[in-house]
């Protein structure tokens, strides 16, 4: 109730700024804006990091199969997927900026830093949906390929490709859900604030 207040003030009040006062307000809101996009863009960097870590992992593990081929063929689906994301993650993070001079261009700015946001978390949704079933048949194929079975076995066994549908059904959208909820954690407020001093800056542009 305290926002909406405010809010119905600010409309209230915004044509009676001078002009000097508009500036210093509007600068006022780009700084705590900056801020928020410097974390924002922070926190993106850490996930690239563990994407990062995870295929320097694969990698390794890789080396360690190469006598294997049937594993490495999994282990190779692994690192396609993690890299897929690494880059189209990474090309969004690139794009952020932060400590920006305050200009006219200054609103513009903070909006494509949300869609930037926007976008990257958008993607990973995307990308959750198509890599964690796949990530479960892997899992299963890793372990069937350890025992010193082939892939062929797996696909025909009726009760290993049961097995598989049983956990993508009841996994997938536990795993989603988890996914949604920790990006809400690390990523929600920051956002909403984000868009919020948008708002502030477009009643008083």
């Amino acid at each position: 109730m305290d926002l909406l207040k405010e809010w119905q003030q600010l409309h209230q009040e915004k044509f009676n700024y001078s002009p000097i006062e508009k500036e210093q307000i509007m600068k006022a809101i780009y700084q705590e804006s900056n801020s928020t996009i410097s974390t924002l863009k922070k926190r993106l960097a850490g996930k690239l990091y563990w994407i990062i870590f995870f295929l320097i992992a694969g990698g390794i593990w890789m080396l360690f199969s190469l006598d294997q081929p049937e594993l490495l063929m999994i282990q190779g689906g692994f690192m396609a997927a993690y890299l897929l994301g690494l880059i189209v993650m990474g090309l969004e993070y690139r794009k952020m900026d932060t400590n920006l001079d305050f200009n006219d261009q200054t609103l513009p700015l903070m909006k494509k830093q949300d869609q930037l946001i926007k976008r990257a978390l958008n993607f990973e949704k995307i990308w959750g949906m198509v890599a964690f079933p796949l990530a479960i048949l892997g899992g299963l194929l890793l372990g069937h390929v350890e025992r010193g079975r082939t892939l062929a076995d797996f696909f025909q066994d009726p009760k290993s490709l049961g097995l598989a549908l049983i956990l993508i059904i009841v996994l997938v959208p536990i795993m989603y859900f988890v996914t949604n909820k920790m990006n809400k954690f690390a990523y929600g407020d920051l956002v909403d604030d984000l868009q919020n001093n948008i708002r502030r800056m477009e009643d008083l542009a």
